[in-house]
Formats: C-alpha cells, structure tokens, sequence
C-alpha cells in the first residue's frame, strides 16, 4: 500500500512535478560544485508550503536512486514524517537529543525506495534548547556520511528560533515563501536573521504564484536568488545591524 506521501506525490500535476524536478536539480548541481548535503527548509510564517515542499524534494530525490533522509524537527508541530509512516510515537529526534539512544534506534526505512525518516520523537518542554546540544552536531556529522542528501523540515522562522538553530549547522538551506502571504517588513526581518547568524540560503521557492503577477513578485523576493547580493551583505552585516533590502 502506498504512503500518503507517495500518493500526495503521484498525483500532482505536472508542471508541478517538473518544478521539484528543477529543484531538485539545482539542489544536485549545489552539491556537485560545493558538496552542500545537509539542508534545512524554512519558511517565514507557518502554511506556506514548506513540509510539503520538504516532503516532494525527498521523494524527487530518492526517485533517482539517491540515498535521502528526511528528519522532522518541527518539534513543536510534527507532521512531514507521518505522510510516510502510520506510528506517531516513534522514538526520534528528541529522544535522541536527551536520552541515550543511537542514530540506529531513530532511523528507520519509509514506505519508498531510498527514502529514511527521523520522526520528531517524544513531545518534550523547551525544543529550543534541546536543538542546541552538541548531540545535535553529532548527528549531522553521522548522517551526511551516510546519505547522499539529508533535509530538515523546521518550524516557522516567525514562531520560533529552531529553524536558524539546525539552519547554522547546515550545509546551506532553502526558504519557502507563499506568493502574497508575506509582508515585505517581515522578509526584511528574515533577511537580517539570516544574515546575523550567517545562514547561507541556496535559494527560494516562491509559492502559489499567479501567472499575471510572477514578475511583479518576483522583484521583491529574488534578493536570496542572488549570490552576489547574499555574499556583499553578509559581509556589511558584520559591521552594521541594518541590511538594505535589494530588488
């Protein structure tokens, strides 16, 4: 029987299918020229699409034979890793994190070829401060050697910090935004929390775009597509607090 997540999958259409394609090509090229593995998805606000588009990168990856792990660290509001698997209380990323259990205790096989999940693991109080324990890092270091890609579903960068705590850890991450849902004031905000601790975001998916209006919105949104920009800012940063916004 076919997970929901697989199903979600083979039922969209195809222009849809062909832009997880184009991701994840670019994510592919990313790692061919700078071994980027480890990648964290975020979004600004919760509902803009980022545990699906976490959930469809995965399968597009693992559908051409690349050894991909899925880890849900929305530890807040887990939900990415229960499209592929029925058991909720999982020993996962949290039992990890406070208990003593191996990265073979909280690793285990989905319902597609090539894919393994890490679920979100036991509800615990203060998440924040259990992504910041060093066990955290260790289990990066062990799961990039073992999986050719490993993508990190986090919460909301507006509702927690969580997300800049694993996205610092990572090889670089990507930002879902939902075309019209985002102020520009917040996507400053974001901006400058990525830059103060250093993030470096491969790019964005803009989502939900209507046709008539890609150009217009894609001015405001193509700062993180361009690297010349991320890379002069992020070096201003260090000597001031206050980003330009660009486009």
């Amino acid at each position: 029987m076919k997970s929901k997540g697989i199903k979600d999958y083979d039922l969209l259409n195809m222009p849809v299918k062909e832009a997880y394609n184009a991701l994840r090509e670019n994510v592919r090229a990313y790692n061919k020229e700078e071994d980027i593995k480890t990648i964290t998805v975020l979004s600004c606000k919760p509902r803009e699409g980022k545990t699906t588009m976490a959930i469809n990168l995965s399968i597009s990856l693992a559908r051409i034979n690349l050894k991909v792990l899925l880890i849900d660290a929305n530890l807040r509001n887990p939900v990415s890793v229960s499209h592929f698997h029925n058991n909720n209380n999982d020993i996962g990323l949290t039992d990890y994190l406070t208990e003593n259990v191996s990265t073979e205790d909280i690793i285990y096989k989905s319902t597609i070829e090539n894919l393994y999940c890490i679920s979100a693991g036991t509800k615990y109080p203060n998440p924040s401060e259990q992504l910041t324990s060093i066990k955290l890092t260790e289990l990066l270091n062990v799961v990039r050697k073992r999986f050719d890609f490993v993508i990190i579903d986090t919460p909301p960068l507006g509702s927690a910090i969580d997300g800049i705590t694993i996205a610092a850890q990572t090889d670089g991450s990507i930002l879902m935004i939902k075309s019209g849902n985002v102020q520009i004031q917040t996507l400053r905000e974001v901006r400058t929390q990525l830059l103060n601790f250093k993030i470096r975001v491969l790019g964005t998916v803009l989502n939900r775009v209507d046709k008539r209006e890609f150009k217009r919105h894609y001015s405001d949104y193509s700062y993180f597509n361009n690297k010349k920009n991320f890379k002069r800012n992020l070096a201003e940063s260090k000597k001031s607090n206050k980003v330009k916004l660009h486009g």
